[in-house]
């Protein structure tokens, strides 16, 4: 990528700028937007258009990463004069595929769930990502299925799917780079995954959601502290809670905007996302 660069003002407290494809020309849309040391964030429109704030994040550096493309880092002070990024598309690399005798092959749903149940996990404004981790009877599984139970109201959100990191445990690369996109009102949302051609390589492998923070998705919601009351902006789907944790290795992970990966030990439940896989 090839970017001319400028100082901003000083004066200057946001910045607008526009993300496309760097072979197509087409905008990259809903794609996250990141201030590493602030912790905060944003989407771009359907358009891929965005607006952040910059006067108190000098010395930031702002991550724009998608599905499907290499993440671009460009420091604060050296945006582009032209309001333009151009994300890189990943390399896609073959899969193995694997044969299986029709008669043999089993199916089985993780992390099963029935009801819909009441409580749930509202995203905080730091959060971009939260990750359950499912775990299989055998490696090599296809997965075929992905059950997200959220509060009924319209939300717009993607799912993605994560190989586990051997050493640190934590989720590790996309099993799929297409973009799964889901818009639904529906209390239990159920995902065909046949077409992703998905393989489990592991025994363990995570199921994430990913939120996205655009006006279709906000909501307002009243806070109290030390007696004063403060509108906050919260941002569709709520998820589902579950059944109680028994192991620390059901506890989810989450996700910020400095792109680090945590275990989310403040929910004492798992959250009601199930997958179907077959062996």
């Amino acid at each position: 990528v090839i970017l001319h660069f400028t100082r901003i003002s000083t004066k200057q407290t946001s910045y607008t700028g526009r993300v496309i494809n760097n072979k197509t020309n087409q905008p990259v849309s809903y794609a996250s937007i990141s201030l590493i040391k602030a912790n905060k964030g944003t989407n771009t429109d359907e358009n891929g258009n965005f607006i952040v704030p910059i006067k108190e994040q000098r010395h930031d550096t702002l991550i724009i990463s998608c599905v499907g493309y290499e993440n671009l880092k460009v420091p604060i002070d050296e945006l582009p004069t032209n309001l333009l990024f151009r994300l890189i598309e990943k390399v896609a690399t073959l899969k193995e595929v694997i044969v299986y005798n029709i008669k043999n092959v089993k199916s089985i749903t993780l992390n099963k769930f029935t009801g819909i149940g009441f409580d749930r996990l509202s995203i905080s404004d730091y959060l971009t990502q939260i990750a359950q981790p499912l775990y299989t009877l055998e490696k090599n599984a296809l997965l075929t299925e992905v059950h997200i139970y959220k509060s009924q109201e319209k939300a717009l959100f993607r799912v993605r799917i994560y190989d586990i990191d051997s050493i640190t445990q934590k989720p590790s690369y996309d099993l799929c780079d297409t973009v799964i996109e889901i818009n639904s009102t529906k209390n239990h949302v159920q995902i065909d995954m046949t077409k992703y051609n998905i393989r489990i390589p592991g025994n363990t492998f995570y199921v994430a959601i990913e939120w996205l923070k655009i006006p279709y998705n906000e909501y307002q919601f009243t806070t109290s502290f030390q007696g004063r009351k403060n509108v906050a902006t919260g941002y569709h789907p709520s998820i589902i809670l579950g059944k109680k944790i028994t192991n620390t290795n059901q506890i989810p992970w989450s996700k910020n905007h400095t792109g680090t990966w945590q275990k989310f030990d403040l929910l004492n439940d798992v959250l009601r996302i199930a997958a179907t896989v077959k062996y």
